[in-house]
């Protein structure tokens, strides 16, 4: 059995890509572990991806972590970035 993390190998890429790059390299571990199943799955293989939401880590919420850094170039506050978007009405 092979298992694909999105949120670790994103999270790994760098700061600078923040939540974007998360959800882009996210979507192509989950792409590449599709063609993956395809190719090994007839061999009795089985592929799967995991990609938990985001975790509560300095990474993300400390000082200079992901949420500041997206607040700091969006112009929002942290907690707004925190709290992801809000539905429109």
């Amino acid at each position: 059995m092979v298992t694909g993390v999105g949120k670790g190998i994103g999270l790994a890429v760098t700061r600078a890509l923040a939540e974007e790059g998360v959800k882009v390299v996210a979507a192509a571990l989950t792409d590449f572990c599709k063609a993956l199943s395809k190719e090994v799955g007839p061999r009795g293989v089985r592929v799967d991806t995991v990609s938990p939401g985001p975790v509560e880590t300095d990474l993300r919420l400390g000082r200079d972590g992901v949420a500041a850094t997206v607040a700091a170039s969006s112009g929002a506050s942290t907690e707004d970035v925190i709290q992801g978007p809000r539905p429109s009405r």
